[in-house]
């Protein structure tokens, strides 16, 4: 008996001309398929294909989150250094004149050689890119270096994994938080029957913010259906950590705060746990 599964996501640019339709039968999908499963958003996938190479058969996508711009009111202080954590937000940024204008000569501050990266590549000249490990890392960092009186504007979601505005605010310093996209938390099913798919999925999961382990966790319930123990959940940082660690019974953190990183950490963890895996048709939404 063959059974279809079709996923419909007609507005979606980055999976026009992707394969939106499974078949399988009945006996292959009561198998497990060990693969590495990609939460990044629908709008990611595009160029983090970039990443997989030749391990991209192993990789299933499974988006839990969306990502969008909001409105927001420009800032009116004068700062000296801007924060931004995540390629999210410098991406918002770049498609922004205004704020592009408000900080191009300004020293700009992350963590994450990729974040470091679009930045330089989006024209900001001074960038430093500190070796902190997470937000709050970064928080006492800047709680170190901030020379008396320099006042700084942090730049990222609605709801920041750690509030670092608010850490150096709490601390004296002169901060500000300019919130410029949010993050829509769910898995977009289509048509899919999520039963299934927790009955068939095993293998590493690959989350780059809480706000995708959240949405896991609220879709796919790990504790009751043995995902905690089939699944091994591979992160960036610690907030990311924080979140998924009561959900899944291994949890490693990627060495390095960006995504090539995180690939690669997945990478060893699949080879280490299944080492002549053979790869299979996604039965997932893509």
């Amino acid at each position: 008996m063959v059974r279809e599964y079709a996923v419909f996501l007609p507005e979606d640019p980055c999976f026009v001309g992707a394969a939106l339709h499974f078949s399988a039968t009945m006996a292959a999908m009561k198998q497990s398929f060990p693969a590495i499963i990609w939460t990044r958003s629908h709008d990611d996938w595009a160029a983090d294909q970039g990443l997989f190479g030749e391990h991209a058969a192993n990789v299933w996508p499974l988006p839990c989150i969306k990502t969008r711009g909001i409105d927001f009111a420009m800032p009116e202080a004068i700062f000296s250094v801007v924060v931004m954590t995540s390629r999210k937000a410098v991406a918002y940024v770049a498609g922004d004149l205004r704020l592009q204008q408000l900080i191009q000569s300004l020293m700009v501050l992350t963590f994450g050689a990729g974040t470091a990266r679009d930045l330089l590549a989006s024209g900001f000249a001074t960038v430093r890119c500190s070796e902190a490990k997470g937000g709050e890392e970064l928080a006492r960092h800047l709680m170190q270096t901030l020379a008396t009186g320099e006042r700084v504007l942090v730049i990222g979601p609605s709801k920041p994994a750690f509030d670092i505005a608010g850490y150096l605010r709490h601390h004296g310093r002169d901060a500000s938080y300019l919130p410029i996209y949010a993050t829509d938390v769910g898995i977009d099913w289509g048509k899919f029957d999520r039963k299934l798919l927790a009955a068939v999925m095993v293998g590493v999961i690959c989350f780059a913010s809480p706000s995708a382990v959240q949405a896991f966790v609220k879709d796919l319930d790990p504790a009751t259906n043995q995902l905690r123990q089939k699944l091994i959940a591979v992160v960036i940082g610690k907030t990311t950590l924080d979140a998924a660690s009561s959900h899944f019974a291994r949890c490693v953190v990627a060495p390095q705060q960006d995504l090539k990183t995180l690939f690669a950490t997945a990478q060893v963890e699949f080879q280490r746990r299944w080492p002549s895996n053979q790869s299979a048709v996604w039965p997932g939404p893509s």
